[in-house]
């Protein structure tokens, strides 16, 4: 997409062209350091569904029980799989997962040009700009999940675009900008269909804007500008999404209420409790609070009670000035996102995953903590302690590569095993991928009988080399199998009278581990 020329000037584009050299070449390196997780099978053969369906005429889809899922950006990954070749003939599928933990990875870093974008717009400041990009960059899960999560991280993307170019309609009510604000809204409904909360959300806020500035005098306009937006969303949300082309409404209501009450409910092992989110109202807070570094939460909660703060002193007047209400309105997505979710009970497990794209609203409210005391002397100190912190979490983010989904702030202690105790540690079990790869060097025989604690163990096979690959033989029955790789703690613990032979650790707290048993 093209971006706007007065947004590219030089002051901004050599900062650009360095975050994005920068962390390309770090990619470069470590890309390949991660496994497969669990959900990377089933994204990809849906999307190889609809490619069929497309392009070929296969009717599959229609019973395909994942055919609600969007596939606005899993579908250009299967055009790429197979226009340059990435799966062999021969069932090699090894650079089918590196490629698209690269690609994924790539749109993350691009996701950070737009919030870069936005930042500078929202607080006309380079420097800003800069601090959401170390804000982006230096959240350690974050990070890990931009290589092996493409449902949530393009979701949160998305949203920032969606922000920014919102942000550019309200100050050019222009034909233009509606279209681009709509086709970045259908995508980002098409890649998961809670993004339909940015525009209802947006028809709620162009109306309250238009009423402060205008009192509706224009309200023609308004309404016909809505109408627009609502008409060519609703048109691109059709054209991208082949499962709704038979049968448009049903099938989009089917699949924005098989998403809202998800049919994989499980438990998760939070504060040492199994505990289902659904029945939780506390379960996002819980992970939320542990998972994110700490001095983005002190700040991030700073700003909110700051914001709270300037609309009630000023009796609402503080939203009169432009620049303050588009940060309060990118702001308020968090809130308001977290009560519609969390009060309809909706489903959520692996940590907060499904919430990421609260992340950018949550550092927009970090970086109005530091923007509130700009005129005060404590304004460069609180600056100066996010940098040493940020360089803090990124020597944190190093030390655990390629673990960070395990990371946690230091609310969480890391006496021995406690975190593995009494949290889910490798949810998506990409931990599986190092460990192959010791056994396979540790043991030479043609064959290796395995078992795993869970059936994403064999999913990771698919990163070796197909000879290796061969060699790996997938035991159902632990007592049949040579080895048993324990991701699952409770599983580690029932194995604890054989020595492991490999153990990945992190913060003192097991990851993975091999258990050699005949």
């Amino acid at each position: 997409m093209k971006l706007p020329k007065k947004d590219i000037q030089f002051k901004n584009l050599h900062i650009l062209i360095f975050y994005l050299i920068t962390t390309i070449l770090i990619a470069l390196f470590v890309y390949k350091d991660y496994g497969v997780s669990w959900d990377e099978d089933v994204q990809r053969k849906t999307a190889k569904l609809n490619f069929d369906y497309i392009f070929r005429g296969d009717k599959s889809l229609k019973t395909w029980k994942d055919r609600d899922y969007g596939v606005a950006f899993e579908l250009p990954l299967v055009i790429l799989e197979k226009a340059f070749k990435w799966e062999k003939p021969n069932g090699d599928e090894t650079n089918v997962y590196y490629n698209r933990h690269f690609f994924t990875h790539l749109f993350y870093l691009f996701g950070g040009v737009f919030l870069y974008l936005l930042v500078v717009q929202l607080f006309k400041s380079k420097l800003y700009g800069i601090l959401s990009l170390l804000l982006y960059v230096l959240n350690p899960r974050i990070y890990a999940h931009s290589y092996i999560n493409s449902k949530d991280i393009p979701l949160m993307i998305m949203f920032i675009m969606c922000f920014y170019f919102f942000i550019r309609f309200v100050k050019k009510r222009s034909l233009k900008n509606i279209f681009i604000l709509s086709f970045v809204s259908a995508i980002l409904i098409n890649v998961r269909i809670v993004g339909v909360i940015f525009p209802v959300m947006t028809i709620f806020y162009l109306l309250i804007f238009d009423f402060v500035d205008f009192r509706f005098k224009n309200y023609k306009k308004t309404l016909h500008n809505l109408g627009t937006y609502i008409f060519s969303t609703s048109i691109l949300v059709y054209s991208f999404w082949p499962n709704l082309w038979l049968n448009p409404f049903s099938n989009f209501i089917a699949s924005f209420v098989n998403m809202s009450h998800f049919r994989h409910d499980s438990y998760v092992l939070t504060f040492g409790e199994m505990i289902k989110a659904s029945s939780d109202k506390s379960y996002f807070f819980k992970w939320f609070f542990t998972t994110n570094p700490l001095l983005y939460i002190i700040l991030g909660c700073l700003g909110l009670l700051l914001m709270l703060f300037c609309v009630l002193k000023s009796k609402g007047n503080f939203l009169l000035k432009k620049q303050n209400r588009y940060i309060a309105f990118i702001s308020s997505f968090m809130v308001a996102s977290l009560i519609i979710i969390i009060g309809r009970g909706s489903v959520l497990y692996n940590g907060w995953r499904q919430l990421f794209f609260v992340y950018p609203s949550f550092i927009i409210l970090v970086l109005f903590s530091m923007y509130f005391f700009k005129h005060k002397k404590i304004h460069k100190y609180i600056i100066l302690a996010f940098v040493f912190y940020a360089v803090f979490v990124c020597y944190s983010q190093i030390k655990i590569h390629p673990y960070q989904t395990v990371y946690f702030n230091e609310i969480i202690t890391s006496k021995k095993n406690y975190r593995a105790e009494n949290f889910e540690l490798d949810y998506w079990g990409h931990s599986y991928k190092e460990a192959i790869l010791n056994l396979i060097s540790f043991d030479k025989s043609p064959k290796i009988k395995v078992a795993f604690s869970e059936k994403i163990g064999m999913a990771n096979v698919k990163m070796l080399n197909l000879k290796d690959k061969q060699r790996i033989v997938y035991e159902k029955d632990v007592n049949e199998a040579d080895y048993f790789i324990a991701r699952i703690y409770k599983d580690y613990l029932k194995f604890k009278d054989y020595k492991p032979i490999f153990e990945v650790r992190r913060n003192n707290s097991v990851v993975i581990s091999i258990f050699k048993l005949k």
